[in-house]
């Protein structure tokens, strides 16, 4: 990582968390900070250094801020898993850099895997093949496994981070021996009173996890969906065991970077209006993506709401970065494991696919867009994602850093 963003990273305290019910909390600055840092104790020690003092103290001293419990992320699964998911990566590389994970304590390693069994569970629960359930784990009725990427693929990353962390057979094990009750108790002891309040709040949420079955009753069954639950089941995620990185990235990069790229799309059921960026250039016209015309928009700049209204078209800056800043700290972690295998011609298409999407979002971002979500007009520039506690400079850095590298087409560059 780029010692400015390190030296970012360091001025941010450890990441933390809050439950409420029916809300998520993100620090994301905090989150994405310790990610970066993690990160770069991972790679210093793969390539053969050890990590400075400085790094490994920074880490741990973070990691053990959140491991004393009530500040700890909530693991209710789906939105959550904004910050929840880069710090389940980041767990992932604290077990496996021996440096940071040698100096925890055994209590200090077994609160670890307490919290990312939580994890886990929360990812099962609300991606698993066999589980189709419309709540979360606190009983929060905005969420579907089918949503788009920034309600899915944070806790996608949870369950990849957790086969990393434990193994897939081990992982598997804890999941399918899992005892709600017995659990609980292990969470109170450590004090993670953010997850015990979550995972209590409903009562319908221990027989779910526990027998599966409709969430809340049959008589709930359109409302809150069915599952196979947690106790009993092992995980799969679109037919996939979770150790295989590569094949669950590609299918999540593959409906990230989905479209032809467009500036100007019409909005729906709104004649006269069109989204576009919000710059004009020299001739006195907004200007146009260079990417216009290329496949790999990303999946939000040309989608619908989940609100019903008089327009269902969104396509919105703020929302694509939600989607996008989860899909770079997976892409950054398969990199960082050596798993990145783009052979063939499907990988050289989508690695052109992940360039053209990422290379047009951030064009968009520097000039503003004018967009329309919700039923109407979203408006967001550069300064509402650099501005404001979103992680904007980690998340560029891991794009620019560890993705961009080997994802440019050769030849393709716009000439400067």
């Amino acid at each position: 990582m780029p010692p400015a963003v390190l030296e970012k990273a360091l001025t941010y305290s450890a990441p933390y968390w809050e439950f409420r019910p029916n809300k998520r909390s993100h620090h994301l600055n905090h989150t994405f900070g310790f990610y970066t840092l993690c990160l770069e104790a991972y790679l210093e020690q793969k390539q053969g250094s050890t990590p400075e003092p400085w790094l490994v103290e920074a880490v741990t001293s973070r990691l053990r801020s959140v491991l004393a419990g009530g500040s700890e992320p909530e693991c209710q699964g789906g939105l959550g898993g904004w910050s929840h998911g880069a710090f389940a990566w980041s767990l992932g590389y604290i077990r496996n850099t021996p440096a940071v994970w040698d100096a925890l304590s055994a209590e200090e390693q077994g609160k670890a895997n307490l919290l990312m069994q939580a994890l886990a569970v929360a990812a099962s629960f609300t991606l698993d093949d066999d589980n189709d359930y419309r709540t979360l784990l606190d009983g929060c009725r905005n969420y579907g496994k089918r949503w788009n990427p920034n309600h899915v693929e944070g806790y996608v990353a949870a369950g990849m981070a957790a086969a990393w962390y434990f193994g897939v057979d081990d992982l598997n094990d804890r999941l399918v021996n899992f005892d709600f009750d017995t659990f609980v108790e292990q969470l109170r002891e450590a004090g993670f009173t953010n997850i015990v309040g979550s995972w209590t709040h409903t009562p319908a949420t221990r027989q779910a996890l526990m027998h599966g079955g409709v969430y809340k009753g049959e008589d709930a069954a359109a409302k809150y969906g069915k599952g196979a639950g947690v106790h009993g089941n092992t995980f799969t995620y679109l037919g996939l065991s979770l150790d295989q990185d590569w094949e669950i990235y590609k299918k999540l990069a593959s409906r990230m970077y989905s479209h032809t790229a467009r500036t100007e799309i019409p909005v729906t059921n709104k004649e006269g209006l069109y989204t576009h960026i919000l710059t004009k250039g020299d001739d006195g016209h907004f200007l146009i993506s260079p990417y216009d015309g290329r496949y790999g928009m990303c999946y939000e700049f040309e989608t619908t709401n989940a609100v019903k209204n008089d327009s269902p078209f969104r396509s919105s800056l703020s929302y694509v970065y939600e989607g996008w800043m989860n899909n770079m700290a997976t892409a950054a972690a398969v990199r960082a494991r050596g798993h990145w295998n783009p052979e063939g011609k499907e990988g050289r298409e989508l690695m052109g696919a992940i360039y053209v999407g990422s290379e047009d979002f951030l064009y968009k971002a520097k000039y503003g867009y004018w967009g329309f979500a919700n039923g109407e007009a979203k408006i967001v520039t550069l300064a509402d994602l650099t501005d404001k506690p979103r992680g904007w400079p980690f998340v560029l850095a891991w794009w620019e850093s560890m993705i961009k590298p080997v994802v440019t087409p050769a030849g393709s560059a716009l000439e400067e």
